[in-house]
């Protein structure tokens, strides 16, 4: 097993305890308690600073992407992809929204309207960026080519 399943095995831990007492999951804090666990074994030197930025930064995308692939509040968990409401392609059953100043990870059914308004609008933003991104590549290739037989 390497480390990074670990990590999320342990991070799911966390997870399904906030789960199964309907409470949410605030990604910053659930990464905070998981590093706090971890901290007496960092070296007492120059580089602490180094690795909790590291280990907290990297632990705290993953509690995301462990949120994002959960089934619905009263199924078992499976964490190994992305879960989708029935009858949908992509519908997760958890979102990080931003609630009260905090990302929090909620199931889709406890997410406000205007909540999942804002996360439609930043999938649709992310996504017209991504097509004008390719677009540009595109175009670079194009340039390129031209250049060249020139």
């Amino acid at each position: 097993m390497t480390y990074e399943s670990k990590l999320k095995a342990e991070i799911n831990a966390v997870l399904d305890h906030l789960q199964s007492n309907n409470l949410d999951m605030i990604p910053q804090f659930v990464a905070n308690q998981i590093i706090n666990e971890h901290v007496d074994t960092l070296p007492d030197d120059e580089s602490r600073d180094f690795w909790l930025h590291c280990g907290y930064s990297k632990t705290r995308e993953m509690v995301t992407r462990c949120i994002n692939r959960r089934l619905n509040s009263s199924g078992a968990n499976e964490h190994s992809q992305q879960h989708v409401l029935p009858g949908f392609d992509h519908l997760q059953n958890y979102y990080v929204v931003t609630r009260e100043g905090y990302d929090t990870g909620l199931p889709i059914e406890r997410i406000s309207d205007a909540e999942l308004k804002a996360k439609a609008k930043l999938y649709r933003s992310n996504g017209l960026a991504n097509l004008a991104h390719s677009e540009e590549i595109l175009r670079y290739i194009d340039s390129r080519e031209n250049s060249e037989a020139a």
